[in-house]
């Protein structure tokens, strides 16, 4: 992972050097936490910046809810795939 992170991270990239590449990211935090879910946030930002095309809003997990694991941002997610499935 570190050498793709790495990769990503070069400032020499041009912004349409993932044209062609469709994505989703899921990241899974503690709201505790002042960077909650930031890795995820990161990659999707730079992802976007080099010209991938998110397929679905970024869906982002919280294992400190009181109910246990709970996804935020859910109906975004589950509508945004449910039409990808359809279509």
């Amino acid at each position: 992972m570190t050498t793709l992170w790495n990769m990503l991270l070069r400032s020499d990239l041009p912004n349409d050097f993932l044209d062609d590449m469709y994505f989703a990211v899921f990241g899974l935090g503690d709201s505790a936490y002042e960077k909650f879910c930031w890795p995820a946030k990161k990659l999707s930002r730079r992802l976007v910046g080099l010209g991938a095309t998110q397929i679905c809003h970024r869906g982002e997990g919280d294992d400190q809810h009181h109910f246990g694991l709970v996804v935020t941002r859910t109906t975004p997610v589950l509508v945004d795939f449910s039409l990808l499935i359809i279509l």
